[in-house]
């Protein structure tokens, strides 16, 4: 199964579960990473865990939104970005420069979901990204790309409203030179494994003056993230290295063990 679409139920495990459970292969993550992957809170926690740098955050719920949460944002610091914890393709996301527009940004992104993750909005930094593949048994990382946006952030009107304006087609610098550039793609192959990734992901940075955050992880990328690749692979060739990659690795869990015959149930007593 070739997995190409986004957000909840899609790129959060859910299908990736269930054709495990049927014993198909796919290009995807499996179920474990493409949940943390899609769950921003998750994300920031398994990142700081490997000791990754992330963004400062604090994690909202929509049955505790009161005085205390705004005083947490206030020592925060504003501006801030609300985003729902379980969505995609940046909807649902606002920028909010005081009290008064977080309380609407938040009113925004629970529409969207009980959890929401406020993070700082960082000042003169831009989004840089590169692509991680893993292939027989080898990660490899892509060139650096700067995306190019007059927004704050890249909307859902950036990356998917019409040919012009998609991942695949949107103004973007690349391949993108910058001082951490290696940094980034070696940091983006250690996260590809440790979290387990499988296929094309796509590590999401910002970066700053002197330091770089990193802000998402995406288990199925717009276009499978081909223009990330397009100095190595075509996306035909791109696809069927997924497609092949999977099926090899569908073939290597079939030889795993997952039953064990026991007659502890037949026994009348058993012991803790």
């Amino acid at each position: 199964a070739v997995l190409c679409f986004h957000g909840v139920n899609g790129e959060d495990g859910s299908v990736q579960g269930l054709l495990q459970l049927c014993g198909i292969a796919h290009t995807s993550c499996g179920v474990c990473a493409s949940a943390v992957s899609m769950d921003k809170s998750i994300t920031k926690t398994f990142l700081k865990g490997i000791s990754v740098p992330v963004v400062d955050c604090i994690v909202a719920t929509k049955s505790k939104v009161d005085s205390f949460l705004f005083e947490k944002v206030k020592q925060l610091g504003y501006p801030v970005i609300a985003k729902p914890s379980n969505l995609g393709s940046s909807i649902g996301i606002s920028v909010a420069k005081n009290e008064s527009q977080l309380a609407q940004a938040l009113n925004v992104a629970f529409s969207f979901d009980d959890t929401v993750v406020i993070e700082k909005a960082l000042q003169n930094c831009f989004d840089a990204n590169v692509s991680v593949f893993g292939y027989q048994g080898k990660v490899y990382a892509s060139l650096l790309e700067k995306p190019v946006t007059w927004h704050e952030f890249l909307s859902f009107e950036d990356k998917y409203d019409g040919a012009k304006n998609s991942m695949a087609h949107s103004k973007r610098e690349f391949p993108f030179e910058c001082e951490f550039g290696e940094q980034m793609q070696n940091i983006a192959k250690e996260i590809y494994s440790k979290l387990g990734c499988k296929g094309v992901v796509r590590i999401d940075f910002l970066v700053c003056k002197d330091c770089f955050y990193v802000n998402e992880i995406n288990t199925i990328p717009g276009s499978f993230a081909y223009y990330l690749w397009k100095d190595k692979f075509d996306f035909k060739t791109l696809v069927k290295m997924q497609i092949d990659e999977g099926m090899a690795l569908q073939k290597q869990k079939e030889k795993l063990t997952y039953l064990y015959e026991s007659n502890v149930l037949k026994k009348p007593k058993g012991k803790k």
